[in-house]
C-alpha cells in the first residue's frame, strides 16, 4: 500500500506537467480513481514495517493534532501525500492556505460546507464572523473531496468511527494565504504554525513552574503578554 502511494506521487509530478488542471482537480481525479484493496490491519502493518525500515521524507505535520497521528508518505517539496488517522470525533471550522483533495480510506464522516462573512476586525489576526452551514453530507470509505485555498472552501469533518482514516494529497503550505479556523459563537482566529522559540519557552515554563509556582507563573505571563493574540489561543 504505501509503496503505491509513493509511485502515485510520481505519477502525479508527470501527470501536473502535462496537463492544464488545477491543482485541487488533479488531486480529486487522481483519488477518484485510486482504489482501495487493502485492510485497515493491513495498511497499519505496511505503515509500521515502512516507518522502521525506512528514512521517512520531510513531515509537514510536527507539532500539531491535525491527524492522530498524520504521517507523510511522499513530499518532494511542492506537495505531499498523507495520511490521517482520525481518533477524535471532531475537528473546527476552518479554511485552508492549500489546495488538494482527500479521500475516506476507513471509517465514516459527517462532512460540512460553510460559508464565512466578516463583521468586525478585532485585530490582524482575530475577526468576529457569522457562519453559516450550506451542505452537509455523510462521506463513507471511498467519498473523495477537494480542498480549495482561503476564501474558497470553509469546512468541518465530524468523525463518527474510531478511527477514521483519510488520505490526502495536497500543496505544501502558502504563507501568502491565511488560515482561518472559525468558532460557532462568532469568533474567528488565524491557524498558525508554532514557531520552535514559542515550544522552547513553554519548554522553560514548565521547568521553572516545577521548581517555584509563582516564578513559573511570572514567566508565563510576560510570555502571553509578547505574543499575537491567535498564536496564544492555538
Amino acid at each position: 500500500m504505501i509503496s503505491k502511494l509513493i509511485e502515485l506521487g510520481k505519477k502525479i509530478e508527470n501527470e501536473h506537467v502535462e496537463n492544464n488542471l488545477s491543482f485541487a482537480d488533479l488531486a480529486y481525479k487522481i483519488l477518484e480513481d485510486f482504489k482501495i484493496e487493502t485492510s485497515l490491519p493491513d495498511l497499519e502493518e505496511d505503515l509500521a514495517k515502512w516507518m522502521l525500515e525506512s528514512n521517512l521524507p520531510t513531515q509537514l505535520n510536527v507539532y500539531n493534532s491535525f491527524g492522530q497521528p498524520p504521517v507523510t508518505v511522499f513530499n518532494n517539496g511542492e506537495f505531499v501525500i498523507d495520511l490521517y488517522f482520525w481518533m477524535h470525533a471532531d475537528t473546527s471550522i476552518h479554511g485552508h492556505s492549500f489546495s488538494g483533495a482527500f479521500k475516506v480510506l476507513y471509517g465514516r464522516s459527517v462532512h460540512e460546507l460553510y460559508s464565512v462573512k466578516n463583521l468586525k476586525s478585532y485585530s490582524h489576526d482575530v475577526i468576529r464572523t457569522e457562519i453559516q452551514r450550506e451542505e452537509v453530507k455523510v462521506l463513507k470509505p471511498g467519498h473523495s473531496k477537494k480542498i480549495l485555498p482561503g476564501e474558497l472552501f470553509h469546512h468541518r469533518v465530524v468523525h463518527l468511527d474510531n478511527p477514521t482514516v483519510t488520505l490526502c494529497i495536497r500543496t505544501c503550505n502558502d504563507t501568502t494565504i491565511p488560515q482561518w479556523h472559525h468558532f460557532e459563537n462568532g469568533l474567528s482566529i488565524l491557524k498558525r504554525e508554532i514557531d520552535e522559540s514559542v515550544y522552547k519557552k513553554l519548554f522553560y515554563f514548565d521547568y521553572l513552574y516545577s521548581k517555584d509556582n509563582d516564578v513559573g507563573y511570572k514567566f508565563l505571563i510576560s510570555f502571553i503578554e509578547s505574543i499575537d493574540a491567535s498564536v496564544a489561543m492555538n
